[in-house]
C-alpha cells in the first residue's frame, strides 16, 4: 500500500503535503486544494489515494463528465459526512474532510469550474431547489485535480488551488526502486539486472513500468511451459527480447511511433505543425501533445518553435547512430529558426 511515507519521488511536494496535512488536522480544517500538473502515468492518482489515507478515507473520484452541473455536484456533497456542522454549515465539532479527485480536470466545462470554484472557496454550492436559486452549504473537502494542460483552466478556478505542484518525471534511480516495488506487488520474480532493462525504457513513468512488468511476466509464464527451469524468473535476456523485439521499445524508451515521427521530421527541412504530426504518426493530437511530444522534447530530440516542431541535431545523431538515416553533415537549422 502506497503512503506518503513510502511514496517515491517528488520529495519537496511530499514534505509540503505532510506539513499541510498535519496543520489541517490540528486546526480541524480541510487540506488546501491541490493541483498536480505533469505527464500522464506519473502517479498523480496514486498520490491522491495516499493523501486520502492520511485522513482515514478514500478519494471520491469524479470525471469532468460527471461534474458538469450543480445537481451532479450536489449528489457528491450529499454523500459526504455531515458530522461536526450545525444546520448552516458552521463547524461545531470534529469534522472529517473528504478528498475529491478529478483527473484531467482541465476538461471541466467553464460553468462547472465556476460552480466548483465557489464551493472550494465559500463552502457553498449554487443550486436550484423547488424552482428557487439558492446557495447550499457543503461539507469541507479538498479537491485534488490532475492535469496535463493546466493552461486550459480558467484563472479564477486555478487560483482556488492553494497548493500547486509540477509532478516530476522519475529519475533512473527512482525508476529502479519502482520496478522493484511493483514487481513485488504484482508477484513478478526478477533476476538481477532486469530492473535496469525496464527502468531505462520506462521514461520515468510508473504506468509504463507496470505495463512492462506485466508483459515480461506473461513471457516468463509461456517460457515456463517449454522449460520450467528457464521460466522461474524473468531474466534480462527475456526482458530485452519482449521490450525490444515484441513491444519495439528501444533502450532509450522510444517506441515505433516516436521513431516514425523523428524519421519524418528528419526528411522535412521546415517546421511541422501538430496536424501534420498527427497525420504522420496516425495518432490523435491529444496523445501527441500529452504523451509523445513532451518526452521527445525532454530528451532533446525535437524542438518546439513558434512555427512548429523540428528535429534537433541530437535527434539527427540518434537516427544516424541507430541506422535509421544516412549520416549527413550537421545542419544548424535550429539556430536559424529560433534566432540564436
Amino acid at each position: 500500500m502506497i503512503t506518503l511515507t513510502n511514496f517515491i519521488g517528488n520529495g519537496d511536494l511530499i514534505k509540503l503535503l505532510k506539513i499541510s496535512i498535519t496543520a489541517a488536522k490540528v486546526t480541524n480544517s480541510a487540506l488546501p486544494h491541490l493541483l498536480l500538473k505533469g505527464p500522464a502515468g506519473t502517479g498523480k492518482t496514486t498520490l491522491a489515494e495516499a493523501v486520502a489515507r492520511e485522513f482515514g478515507t478514500v478519494p471520491m473520484a469524479l470525471t469532468p463528465n460527471t461534474a458538469k452541473t450543480s445537481s451532479e455536484l450536489r449528489k457528491l456533497f450529499l454523500r459526504m459526512p455531515g458530522e461536526g456542522y450545525d444546520q448552516d454549515g458552521k463547524i461545531i465539532g470534529r469534522i472529517q474532510p473528504q478528498i475529491v479527485f478529478i483527473d484531467e480536470v482541465h476538461q471541466l466545462p467553464l460553468i462547472a469550474q465556476e460552480n466548483l470554484g465557489i464551493a472550494m472557496q465559500d463552502w457553498k454550492l449554487p443550486v436550484r431547489i423547488n424552482g428557487v436559486d439558492v446557495f447550499e452549504w457543503v461539507p469541507r473537502f479538498t479537491l485534488i485535480g490532475a492535469t496535463t494542460l493546466a493552461g486550459k483552466l480558467s484563472k479564477p478556478f486555478l487560483d482556488r488551488f492553494k497548493l500547486q505542484s509540477e509532478f516530476d518525471i522519475y529519475s533512473y534511480d527512482e525508476s529502479l526502486e519502482i520496478v522493484t516495488i511493483q514487481a513485488k506487488n504484482l508477484g513478478v520474480p526478477l533476476a538481477s539486472g532486469v530492473d535496469d532493462v525496464i527502468a531505462k525504457r520506462s521514461r520515468g513513468v510508473p504506468r509504463l513500468i507496470v505495463r512492462f512488468l506485466e508483459r515480461v511476466n506473461d513471457a516468463r509464464i509461456v517460457a515456463a511451459q517449454e522449460n520450467p527451469t528457464y521460466g522461474k524468473v524473468v531474466t534480462p535476456d527475456l526482458a530485452e527480447h519482449v521490450l525490444q523485439e515484441i513491444l519495439h521499445i528501444d533502450d532509450r524508451g522510444l517506441s515505433k511511433t516516436d521513431i516514425k515521427i523523428l524519421k519524418e521530421l528528419g526528411k522535412i527541412m521546415d517546421p511541422v505543425g501538430l496536424d501534420t504530426l498527427a497525420t504522420i504518426s496516425n495518432e490523435d493530437k491529444g496523445t501527441i501533445e500529452k504523451t509523445i511530444e513532451p518526452y521527445l522534447v525532454q530528451e532533446g530530440l525535437i524542438c518546439r518553435t513558434k512555427r512548429g516542431r523540428v528535429l534537433t541535431d541530437e535527434g539527427r545523431r540518434y537516427l544516424e547512430s541507430e541506422g535509421y538515416t544516412e549520416a549527413k553533415p550537421e545542419v544548424q537549422r535550429i539556430g536559424r529558426l529560433i534566432g540564436v
